[in-house]
């Protein structure tokens, strides 16, 4: 058997949920063809009391089957097509999974009023980066609100947070969502050389700006590219109407 899984990335069933034991097994009956549970069960290593359970997970997984002859169970492999099958069936499964998690998130917000209340959150790396903007697009897109934000001043020199702009601009633009965006006028030839886009405006001044902020819903968020992405929103309602208020004050004077 130890051939036979060099030639198998066993990951690919640990990704689709499989526990070790149930691979192990899996893989023996494929070798195996067909087998009571003895043989199995010194294969995949695992004793015949839990060799049993796994077989009929395996069962319910629509991955293996059993034949009586003799009053013997002999287990045997379905056509390993089943696993895209398998995959099928899983997807659809997610599928209903993330459409009763939409119903039911309004019920979770009205059941606790999370508006009224103040609290800090951190987003570390940039996985958690991505997870914040994910939610400010979604947020975006839902309350058909523009993006606002202050520019990152010397961050944009660095090229990870380039890249992440540019894929998250991508999605901000097909969901139509507008910028309106503040920075320093010593910026302004670095946005100048920028493709233009019809749903980004930008405005300079001549004064200090506070550095990368960005406003959404009831939300502060501040990035920090270096040395490790990280992010920190502060959800106050009067933070983010102080704030707001601010960029808009601003705004009617910038050029």
């Amino acid at each position: 058997m130890a051939e036979f899984n060099k030639k198998i990335n066993l990951k690919l069933f640990q990704d689709l949920g499989f526990s070790n034991g149930e691979i192990k097994v899996y893989l023996s009956l494929i070798e195996l063809r067909e087998s009571t549970i003895g043989p199995i069960s010194a294969m995949a290593s695992i004793t015949s009391a839990k060799t049993y359970p796994i077989l009929e997970k395996l069962i319910k997984k629509g991955l293996i089957s059993y034949i009586i002859k003799n009053k013997t169970k002999f287990f045997q492999v379905l056509h390993p097509s089943r696993l895209l099958e398998f995959i099928k069936e899983k997807e659809n499964q997610i599928k209903l999974q993330e459409e009763e998690i939409q119903k039911i998130i309004p019920l979770l917000l009205s059941g606790d009023d999370e508006d009224s209340k103040s609290y800090a959150l951190v987003y570390e790396g940039i996985e958690g980066v991505k997870t914040l903007y994910d939610s400010m697009l979604e947020h975006q897109k839902t309350h058909k609100e523009d993006f606002l934000g202050f520019s990152m001043m010397e961050d944009y020199e660095n090229e990870s947070m380039n890249l992440f702009f540019d894929q998250y601009d991508l999605k901000r633009e097909k969901l139509g969502i507008k910028v309106k965006m503040l920075s320093t006028e010593n910026q302004r030839a670095f946005f100048e050389k920028q493709p233009k886009s019809s749903n980004v405006e930008i405005r300079f001044i001549k004064n200090k700006l506070p550095s990368g902020i960005v406003l959404y819903g009831d939300n502060v968020v501040t990035p920090i590219w270096s040395p490790v992405p990280t992010a920190f929103l502060i959800h106050s309602k009067q933070k983010a109407d102080s704030y707001r208020k601010f960029f808009q004050d601003l705004w009617k004077t910038a050029k």
